[in-house]
């Protein structure tokens, strides 16, 4: 298999010209080169992480990794952290965000892995920090790997009308010329946007605002595959949910849009994953500026958000995707190992027509415990697993039992 393996990445790299991803890894230019045609991203969602460190949270971050460099070619080319990555007591100052973001990073700059970071609703906390305060501990923490510094170094930044941190970061090919020059191109582009910063006196998280929509159409190259990574989804997420009969406010319901949808209720038989709990979503009054900015593009694969920590599912839409990435956090409840964890995202080129595909696979607390038992082991046992798995298929039930009422209804 290893033979094999060899092989096939030797006829790719042929096909394809010799072309390699590469990735700046710091503002001085560095690069991480992607041999065989992947760019691999992990994702982490709702990490969560309080004042006392959390050995099973470092131990499955650790073991993420591991689990992609030992299953792949190569290791993870980048981590995503996706808002809400220090809540409650973590968050309470300055000095104890620092203290929970440095025991959150040490796995990922121990494998010199490059990550970004974007914020949801509860990073500040009662700390007072501004965004881009809190943007500031991770460069600090982050022995020069954050690419959210290269971003603004190179000026792809917005500090947006709330003072939220957006910005994108381009991953590119290279090749040799007939002349024997290297050419870099654009690959992909991966958009970060904030919706974390909520105005004074607003109840709810923010949404994407205009300035936000703005400056990603001022950004956005339509030619090249692009990317948006933010903590919180979209409201046409509530599309796939099962309608409320006669649009009734009834109880278990949520009014997005117009529409009262029972937000715990899938009806698109073609969803991939599961819902767990409520589905939420940021949303202005009109709540579309967004969703119509990334499908009206034409060059937007995914849109990757978390917020709901129980939940992990994929929705399709024509070639754009909605990806809820579960949560990352260990709360030692019956139920969270099964559906917590990460998503690696993978990012390549066909071989049969040279066109550029992602996939997207779910890495659970319960995969882990059972690859790695030594660095994932707290509270995760056989006993554990039965418990789990009893949660589960009881919070489905209710779900199951209402599947022969779902009615057809209309997509985005």
């Amino acid at each position: 298999p290893v033979m094999a393996k060899k092989v096939l990445a030797i006829l790719a790299a042929l096909c394809l010209l010799a072309t390699v991803l590469t990735v700046g890894a710091s503002a001085t230019g560095d690069t991480i080169t992607a041999e065989d045609q992947k760019y691999r991203i992990l994702t982490l969602a709702d990490v969560q992480h309080g004042a006392e460190e959390d050995i099973n949270l470092v131990g499955f971050i650790e073991s993420a990794l591991k689990y992609l460099d030992e299953n792949d070619v190569d290791s993870a080319d980048l981590v995503v952290l996706l808002g809400d990555v220090v809540t409650g007591s973590g968050a309470e100052s300055r000095d104890t965000i620092e203290t929970a973001v440095k025991e959150v990073l040490a796995p990922i700059v121990t494998a010199g892995v490059p990550f970004a970071v974007v914020f949801g609703d509860s990073d500040q906390g009662d700390s007072g920090l501004t965004h881009e305060e809190l943007q500031q501990i991770y460069i600090n923490s982050g022995d020069g790997l954050c690419i959210n510094e290269v971003a603004k170094a190179d000026e792809n930044y917005l500090l947006d009308g709330n003072g939220g941190i957006n910005f994108f970061y381009t991953v590119s090919t290279e090749k040799k010329g007939d002349d024997g020059a290297v050419v870099r191109t654009p690959y992909a582009n991966l958009f970060f946007f904030d919706v974390g910063a909520v105005d004074e006196g607003e109840d709810g998280p923010a949404y994407v605002r205009q300035d936000q929509i703005d400056w990603f159409n001022t950004n956005n190259d339509v030619e090249i595959p692009a990317y948006v990574f933010q903590h919180i989804g979209v409201p046409q997420a509530f599309s796939q949910m099962l309608k409320s009969p006669f649009n009734l406010e009834l109880p278990g319901t949520k009014k997005v849009l117009g529409q009262n949808y029972f937000s715990g209720i899938p009806n698109n038989v073609e969803m991939v994953g599961s819902v767990l709990e409520h589905v939420s979503a940021a949303q202005n009054e009109d709540g579309d500026g967004e969703f119509a900015a990334l499908k009206d593009a034409g060059n937007v694969r995914a849109l990757f958000f978390g917020n709901d920590p129980r939940n992990q599912f994929i929705l399709q839409y024509n070639n754009f995707q909605l990806v809820q990435i579960s949560g990352a956090a260990w709360f030692g409840t019956p139920g969270s190992f099964l559906v917590r964890g990460g998503t690696f995202i993978t990012l390549h080129t066909s071989q049969l027509n040279g066109q550029q595909l992602f996939t997207s696979d779910f890495f659970t607390y319960r995969q882990a415990a059972r690859t790695y038992p030594s660095e994932v082991n707290t509270a995760i046992n056989d006993f554990g697993d039965f418990l789990s798995i009893i949660t589960f298929a009881w919070q489905n039930l209710w779900i199951d039992l209402l599947a022969p009422i779902r009615w057809t209804q209309g997509g985005f």
